[in-house]
């Protein structure tokens, strides 16, 4: 499988709220998210992931891959942010200063419609003086 990465900027709110940098990156089979406050500069990471860490039967897309996930993931964080939407995100702060993404997708065939949800719980992560600055300049 070849590998992949993907960055973008994102909300969980209507504006004005804060915005988040993430990055979605498929590497040797393995799924890493990283989300970072644009404001705070805060960074939060989940790594090494495979299939079957975030895909259940309850949320499972018949005959999807790793990468067609990786799509669905990315449309959902880059779609405007509205909550009647076909697609929904959400964070919610949990112990110790790690976040919980949710990811919620309806999918429609015919007249049927069903919402599959993925969560990832994302831990923080230390970030140094050069990565501040990296991520001030990359956000201008």
């Amino acid at each position: 499988m070849q590998d992949i990465e993907v960055e973008g900027v994102t909300v969980f709110a209507p504006p004005p709220a804060t915005s988040y940098r993430y990055v979605i990156e498929l590497k040797s089979s393995n799924l890493n998210i990283r989300l970072g406050d644009r404001a705070s500069k805060k960074q939060w990471f989940k790594g090494g992931m495979v299939l079957t860490d975030f895909v259940s039967t309850a949320n499972a897309i018949p005959k999807a891959s790793l990468a067609d996930y990786i799509k669905c993931f990315c449309d959902t964080l880059d779609s405007s942010f509205a909550e009647d939407s076909d697609v929904n995100r959400c964070l919610v702060a949990l112990a110790e200063g790690a976040l919980r993404l949710e990811l919620v997708v309806t999918i429609r065939v015919l007249r049927s419609a069903w919402k599959t949800k993925y969560t990832f719980d994302l831990d923080p992560v230390a970030v140094n003086q050069i990565d501040v600055l990296e991520s001030k300049l990359r956000d201008q």
